[in-house]
């Protein structure tokens, strides 16, 4: 088991996942909510992308 974890720890960015940790609940719920946005824009922009073929 200790052979998987080692596995999957290696490609872990633990600066990101301290820098994500040390915000407050409300920055980590905000930042969320702007990937939502974020998320919708691209799934719009591929839907127009793809009706907009000739």
């Amino acid at each position: 088991m200790t052979e998987v974890i080692d596995l999957y720890r290696r490609d872990v960015d633990r600066t990101l996942l301290r820098s994500r940790l040390s915000l407050s609940h409300e920055e980590r719920l905000r930042d969320a909510m702007r990937m939502q946005v974020v998320a919708e824009e691209l799934r719009r922009a591929g839907r127009a992308a793809r009706t907009d073929r000739p």
